[in-house]
């Protein structure tokens, strides 16, 4: 799916929504309707893999991306784990008590999040840096959420 959606399908590195309907034959020769369906593909559904050194992402950093940040309730540690699995990207540094990580879209926009602990307890804060606005507030959305529900 991801490749299909990434190539055909993907205007932009943003949420879609694809509806549709399920359906088969049966072997009698009956046509038999499953169930309309509405899928919602995250905007991090359409983040690849990718590495970069940490000389690549400071001159990235000083580049004029937009910028995107939230309020998450977690640590470091645990933000590192969870976002790296969700969203795909790679750690460029982690220093403890912060971090920063990157990959990019199947559009080849960059995606860089910094993370720092807070000076409250069990709160990170994050920048989601991106080439396009519109995506990065959608990532920083869709983290707020994520982690609202841990």
């Amino acid at each position: 799916l991801r490749s299909l959606v990434g190539s055909e399908m993907c205007i932009r590195d943003r949420s879609q929504k694809l509806a549709g309907s399920l359906s088969y034959t049966h072997q009698s020769g009956t046509n038999i309707k499953v169930k309309n369906f509405n899928l919602v593909l995250p905007s991090s559904a359409f983040i690849l893999p990718a590495t970069m050194t940490r000389e690549e992402f400071v001159g990235l950093m000083r580049s004029g991306l937009s910028l995107s940040t939230t309020t998450i309730n977690s640590t470091v540690k645990k933000a590192l784990q969870y976002i790296g699995a969700l969203f795909r990207v790679s750690v460029v540094e982690d220093f403890g008590d912060r971090a920063s990580m990157y990959g990019r879209t199947v559009q080849n926009h960059h995606v860089a999040i910094l993370m720092k602990q807070s000076d409250v307890p069990g709160k990170v804060s994050l920048a989601v840096k991106t080439g396009d606005s519109a995506l990065g507030d959608s990532l920083s959305k869709e983290l707020t959420e994520f982690f609202s529900t841990l």
